[in-house]
């Protein structure tokens, strides 16, 4: 148990656990009489303690990181010893923290994801823009718009909700905006080439 995790409430020194055990404590320093309401998980052992800490057998592996603690796997990628605390077991392997973190780093894990290509916003910007000057650049920002909003319609969604309106709804817009854009497009040249 840690001692330290409860102080006397006048001088801040630890109460010791003997102390921790009853509704008041004096506290060993300054005799201050406190009443106490600890937590029980506080002073009790956690399950398993006692038999994780005792020291390794002859035979045993020492876990990296932890050297009272007892290996269970050794890292795929480095070949440490490791803990069940510090194994970190992504896509069918077993990583040590530093082994994870450098491969993340590097990017050669696929499930750990650092971005993600947000076509509903790319989409909604082309369909503005294609609004705006779609006439000088003949209909294109508004077939791109249509694509990145099918893309972004079907395709994998935002990490994080940006704002009260749905990438659904964004998606949704801009494709409707794209084909008005390019609808228009066409009527405008088909009337200068009857005219």
């Amino acid at each position: 148990m840690n001692a330290r995790a409860v102080q006397c409430a006048r001088c801040r020194q630890p109460l010791r656990e003997a102390a921790l055990r009853g509704d008041y404590a004096r506290c060993p320093n300054c005799r201050a009489e406190q009443k106490l309401r600890v937590f029980p998980a506080l002073v009790r052992e956690p399950a398993g303690a006692a038999a994780e800490n005792v020291g390794l057998a002859p035979d045993e592996s020492a876990c990296f990181y932890h050297e009272q603690k007892k290996a269970v796997v050794s890292c795929d990628n480095c070949g440490r010893f490791l803990c069940p605390l510090c194994d970190v077991a992504v896509e069918a392997r077993h990583l040590c923290p530093s082994c994870l973190d450098s491969q993340a780093q590097k990017g050669k894990l696929n499930s750990f994801e650092r971005g993600r290509f947000l076509s509903q916003q790319v989409a909604i910007r082309l369909a503005v823009l294609n609004l705006l000057i779609g006439w000088c650049l003949l209909g294109l920002p508004g077939l791109a718009a249509v694509g990145f909003g099918v893309h972004a319609w079907f395709g994998p969604k935002a990490v994080y909700q940006r704002g009260k309106l749905s990438d659904r709804l964004y998606a949704g817009t801009a494709i409707v905006l794209g084909l008005g854009g390019v609808i228009g497009m066409i009527l405008v040249v088909i009337g200068l080439v009857n005219s």
